[in-house]
């Protein structure tokens, strides 16, 4: 283990959400870095509230973080999917890539899920990364766009080497994204599997079409619409469209 984090490794077998036991600890004073470990979550959750699978061949992981109050809020889970690439590049022979702002594909198959959470002035930042799972076993919504380490190496996956890799990297790039995060955008930016891509963005109010240019130093995704102009999305659930766009909304 690093020595910043995984001190305390609080590793239980089931647990609704690693998340939710982080909050508690961080409520409860838990000094920065400490990690909840599950073999198996009953009520894990992705972003915008979607149920993420997980069950038994996994990492489900939560670490507490202390950042200060100045550190660039928007770039962390940029920062954090970079760190999770790494990792699973790290025993699989294959390239990571990152759809925005933080899921982690391989082949064009999602692998790894990061959902960072505020609690008071800590925050929470959860990791689910698929490493020994039948995908027969996931919900079949989830299979059909879901893939495995486990698969993609042929070969089992040790989850405790994957933690270990996975709090270095993390380690890293949490310095790094602290001291004002220029390496962080530059980094993700190199994995980006929507630069160029038709997409649309669904949220509340109206939604956006056009083309993923990229993000921002701040990490918003930029889209070039139909009029030429450059949108800014900070939120929302990006999709990639085949065919023509319509005009922008």
């Amino acid at each position: 283990m690093t020595a910043r984090l995984g001190r305390p490794l609080v590793w239980v077998g089931e647990l609704g959400s690693t998340n939710d036991l982080a909050r508690l600890l961080a409520g409860a004073g838990c000094p920065e870095g400490a990690v909840v470990v599950a073999d198996r979550q009953t009520r894990g959750r992705g972003r915008q509230g979607r149920v993420w699978a997980s069950p038994v061949g996994g990492l489900w992981c939560s670490v507490l973080l202390r950042p200060s109050a100045d550190s660039p809020q928007g770039l962390l889970s940029l920062a954090v999917a970079v760190a999770v690439a790494e990792t699973v590049e790290q025993f699989v022979p294959e390239p990571a890539g990152i759809r925005w702002p933080n899921d982690v594909e391989i082949a064009g198959r999602k692998v790894a899920g990061i959902l960072i959470e505020a609690t008071g002035a800590a925050v929470v930042v959860g990791v689910g990364i698929n490493l020994n799972i039948e995908l027969q076993v996931m919900p079949p919504e989830v299979a059909a766009r879901a893939g495995s380490l486990h698969l993609i190496a042929d070969r089992p996956i040790e989850r405790r080497a994957v933690l270990e890799a996975l709090l270095a990297r993390l380690a890293d790039w949490y310095s790094g994204w602290a001291a004002g995060g220029e390496a962080v955008s530059d980094a993700w930016s190199s994995r980006d599997l929507l630069r160029g891509k038709p997409v649309a963005v669904l949220r509340s109010g109206p939604g956006i079409e056009g083309v993923a240019e990229g993000i921002s130093r701040e990490g918003a995704l930029r889209i070039r619409t139909t009029d030429g102009a450059i949108r800014q999305v900070v939120a929302g659930n990006v999709l990639q469209v085949c065919g023509p766009l319509g005009p922008s909304g």
